[in-house]
């Protein structure tokens, strides 16, 4: 009576196919019916029984991919690369702490800048609501040399509420200013000088007096 394939009378076991194990990758399994308990397949050319090609494939899990030379130089250029990496990162790190300082201080800096910039402006405004003379020679100082346009606006307008004669050379002075705003305040404080008792020719004669101090003729006079 003859067996059909689908249901066999004799046992069955899973069994590597010859490909897979010559090819030395993913084992695949087909049922190979035999009556026998120790099943014999062939792997190049030579008779193996079924468990020992079993355990040479499970040896060849970890194998030695390279020889010892080949080895060193691999853990030289890992060596290498990992240094090049480390070396690129602390750059990277002491380049992005300068930066982040750098900008720390700038920013504190124009914080403090700001800050005492106001302060003088205050200054600035209380004295020339006082009118005394003795502020005088520090706003023209102020308006000569203050770095911030702001800070030499407020010195001409301080000046022009003293309505102190000796304020003229300090905003003839600032009629040469760089920034224009600078200069078309003096301007008006000069005006409004010449308005409280202040002759104007008094102003021009100055000038001539003194313009080979200066770069060339105030632009708004």
């Amino acid at each position: 009576m003859m067996a059909s394939a689908g249901n066999s009378a004799y046992p069955t076991r899973r069994l590597p196919g010859v490909g897979g194990i010559l090819a030395g990758g993913k084992l695949r399994f087909f049922r190979f019916p035999l009556p026998c308990a120790r099943a014999i397949i062939m792997k190049a050319g030579t008779v193996v029984p079924y468990f020992e090609v079993k355990m040479k494939k499970l040896k060849k899990t970890k194998p030695l991919y390279h020889s010892p030379a080949k080895e060193i130089r691999r853990n030289r250029r890992l060596f290498a690369a990992a240094c090049v990496g480390g070396l690129v990162a602390a750059v990277l790190i002491i380049f992005g702490y300068a930066s982040i300082t750098r900008w720390m201080i700038e920013r504190n800096a124009r914080q403090l800048a700001s800050e005492e910039e106001t302060t003088r402006v205050a200054g600035l405004r209380t004295a020339g609501r006082t009118r005394r003379i003795q502020f005088v020679p520090k706003m023209c100082e102020m308006l000569r040399s203050d770095p911030s346009e702001k800070v030499r606006r407020e010195a001409a307008a301080a000046l022009a509420r003293t309505r102190f004669k000796g304020a003229v050379p300090a905003l003839v002075y600032a009629l040469g200013d760089q920034a224009d705003s600078v200069a078309r305040d003096a301007m008006l404080a000069l005006r409004t000088l010449a308005g409280h008792d202040l002759d104007w020719p008094e102003v021009i004669d100055w000038w001539e007096k003194h313009k080979h101090e200066y770069s060339g003729f105030p632009r708004y006079a």
